[in-house]
């Protein structure tokens, strides 16, 4: 899992969840992003833009997605049960069916079950303005921007599509800075696989947290909270595996702002909200693209 800056963590936790985290990722978004470059959608855009998908490696039209089946983990002590918090901002989770479902070959895969990147979806196509708008009804925009590609461990090259973008939404209580959403595709491969090496991290993660006694800032769910096959809440950032039964997708979704959630601007307040009202709306649009 990666984990981005962590304030208030000590700095054994630290050096412990980034040298855990360089084992288990296979991408890293290279680049920086610059104004104006990469696959751009947003609110305002034309009719051709945030709500059509374009590119990648997705199953070419709109499919209605299906629960699959899956093996679960035994719960630890202490996982939530992933229920959705209400919301009195109206925040909602409506699929785009026009978006296409992810149905990359499990026979592709490599020997260690990973489906080559040139199959992987374009981020761009995980979410649709029109989906974000019910998320966000506050919001005063919504962009999808700084689409790039990613480096790819597996095959020590980039991925053919933009593995990561931006998630912009403008809220009322952001200053010079917009708040956002940075999505990740970290990984594709066959079901059975992912699940495996998510268990074998989330075990030793697990260990070491306790070891920490540092859990107020990690939060494991039980496997199918959301729709997702698996899912974890650390330091901010949520790192979930969504499948169709034969493959699997592991995405990180890295939120950045929206301090302003919290009607009394209390910052863990806000935190918590996302955590609990929107982060779960986010989990049950994605899982629709598989």
């Amino acid at each position: 899992m990666k984990t981005g800056t962590r304030a208030g963590v000590s700095a054994l936790a630290l050096t412990s969840i980034l040298g855990l985290a360089a084992c288990q990722n296979n991408v890293t978004v290279v680049g920086a992003p610059t104004g104006g470059t990469g696959p751009t959608s947003s609110d305002t855009a034309p009719s051709a833009g945030g709500d059509t998908p374009s590119g990648g490696g997705d199953s070419g039209g709109a499919s209605k997605h299906t629960t699959p089946s899956f093996p679960k983990a035994a719960p630890s002590p202490g996982d939530l049960a992933g229920t959705v918090v209400a919301n009195t901002a109206g925040r909602k989770a409506v699929p785009d069916t026009t978006l296409p479902l992810l149905a990359p070959d499990p026979a592709n895969a490599d020997n260690h079950g990973k489906i080559p990147n040139t199959e992987w979806p374009d981020a761009q196509n995980l979410f649709s303005i029109k989906e974000l708008k019910q998320v966000f009804p506050d919001a005063e925009s919504i962009a999808i921007r700084n689409c790039l590609p990613a480096k790819d461990y597996t095959t020590d090259s980039l991925t053919a599509h933009n593995a990561t973008c931006d998630i912009m939404v403008k809220m009322p209580s952001d200053d010079s800075l917009t708040s956002k959403v940075t999505v990740t595709i970290e990984d594709v491969g066959k079901q059975q696989d992912l699940l495996s090496d998510f268990d074998d991290y989330r075990k030793i993660d697990r260990q070491t947290t306790k070891k920490l006694k540092d859990t107020s800032n990690v939060f494991y769910y039980k496997d199918g909270s959301f729709g997702t096959e698996r899912y974890t809440h650390s330091f901010g950032n949520a790192e979930a595996i969504v499948g169709n039964g034969k493959t699997a997708m592991k995405v990180e979704l890295d939120p950045s702002g929206f301090y302003g959630l919290d009607p009394n601007d209390d910052y863990n307040g806000s935190k918590k909200i996302f955590r609990e009202q929107i982060m779960p709306l986010l989990l049950q649009l994605l899982v629709q693209r598989m």
